[in-house]
């Protein structure tokens, strides 16, 4: 009984030091570009099922000088420009009816009619198994979607 306590108590004290889980910390593991604690959050949302399915969304507000700094670091990454021609080659969209994966709460063709760059990193993109950073130049957002089949 002493032992179980003892491990009890271990797990209790490692869970409370650990990272705390906020929208900051769960992006700058997601994407790979600088998030600053000056980026103001619009939306933070991680959803879950039973099975393991899951969405993870954030979506930052930003000034313009860390909209500069972000738009700098993009063209250094080597992100792409959000075109429908981008987006349809990397099968994001469908070339015929102009539909295909949304993000949450966010239409990707509407960003891609103003300025911005994206990072989609796919390890099967029909079985929806993908993130994509965003930056939406127009609106001035970070956007970083993960979509977990």
């Amino acid at each position: 009984m002493y032992k179980v306590m003892q491990i009890l108590i271990l797990l209790i004290v490692l869970c409370c030091c650990s990272t705390p889980k906020t929208a900051y910390n769960v992006a700058r593991k997601r994407c790979d570009l600088e998030i600053k604690e000056t980026y103001k959050v619009l939306d933070y949302t991680e959803e879950y099922s039973f099975n393991g399915e899951g969405v993870v969304n954030i979506i930052f507000q930003l000034n313009n000088k860390d909209l500069e700094d972000l738009a700098e670091s993009c063209k250094k990454k080597k992100y792409k420009a959000v075109t429908l021609k981008n987006l349809i080659d990397d099968e994001f969209i469908d070339d015929n009816s102009i539909y295909g994966i949304n993000l949450y709460n966010r239409d990707i063709r509407r960003i891609a009619n103003g300025e911005g760059y994206y990072k989609l990193k796919s390890k099967d993109l029909k079985k929806l198994d993908f993130s994509i950073t965003v930056l939406d130049i127009t609106n001035k957002e970070l956007i970083i979607y993960v979509n977990i089949p």
